[in-house]
């Protein structure tokens, strides 16, 4: 049963960036596609990180399928939020517009990781998805060290009473 549902969100993860790539090929359509994508995607971790951390749904994960459904999802999440910045634009530091698909998840990766080299910045509208994609980033990096340490914690003895 363990390996099903960790097999089952793995899947529900990895299928998100190509059906909003397939699905939506203009861009407003696209837009609304890839924010429902990136909320599926997000809810999906939150749900599993949440699962862990509170031994919610008798499930009992194993290190190794908390960081492959982490993994899968964090990179579909900036997979998702680069395909958002294609389809509204970059600004490259020159002054230029860029569509590029390799450009746009390059910046997706810089902002996840709240890096900013600052050679592309995004279009005035995309501002609002910056700030979406760095907070989402802080709150997954958070969530994944309190379920690592959960996991890591669980077969430890408790301590009981105080030193000396």
């Amino acid at each position: 049963m363990k390996d099903a549902v960790a097999a089952a969100l793995v899947l529900a993860v990895i299928a998100v960036p190509p059906i909003t790539a397939i699905v939506a090929l203009d861009g407003t359509s696209a837009i609304v596609v890839s924010w429902l994508g990136i909320g599926l995607a997000a809810l999906i971790l939150i749900g599993m990180f949440s699962s862990v951390l509170f031994k919610g749904l008798g499930v009992e994960r194993t290190v190794s399928q908390v960081l492959i459904v982490a993994a899968t999802g964090i990179a579909a999440l900036i997979v998702e939020f680069g395909l958002l910045f294609r389809w509204i634009g970059l600004q490259s530091s020159d002054g230029k517009t860029s569509e590029s698909l390799f450009d746009a998840l390059y910046f997706s990766v810089v902002t996840w990781t709240t890096l900013g080299y600052g050679d592309f910045l995004p279009a005035p509208e995309a501002r609002i998805i910056v700030i979406v994609e760095v907070l989402l980033g802080y709150l997954m990096m958070a969530l994944l060290i309190a379920v690592f340490v959960s996991l890591m914690t669980r077969g430890l003895p408790s301590r009981t009473s105080g030193p000396g």
